[in-house]
């Protein structure tokens, strides 16, 4: 299995899994896919270049407290 991310000479991490691979993967319809990455890119933390996801560092880390503060949320509301 190839790795998910890979660090390009651009300061940006780029998901070398086509949009295919990741809904199979995953387990989700390519219509719910399509909508999370343009929520994400929306939001801010995705970007689209040449048709892959890239996130610079600031997006990643931004991703990574996102994801620290709705898991502190969900141990809150299951309490």
């Amino acid at each position: 299995m190839e790795p998910l991310l890979s660090h390009t000479k651009e300061p940006f991490i780029t998901v070398k899994k086509t949009r295919n691979d990741l809904y199979e993967e995953i387990g989700i319809s390519v219509k719910t896919l399509n909508r999370t990455i343009s929520k994400l890119k929306d939001e801010g933390l995705i970007n689209i270049y040449k048709g892959k996801i890239t996130m610079s560092q600031h997006q990643l880390d931004t991703a990574k407290q996102r994801i620290v503060y709705y898991r502190q949320m969900s141990v809150k509301s299951s309490e």
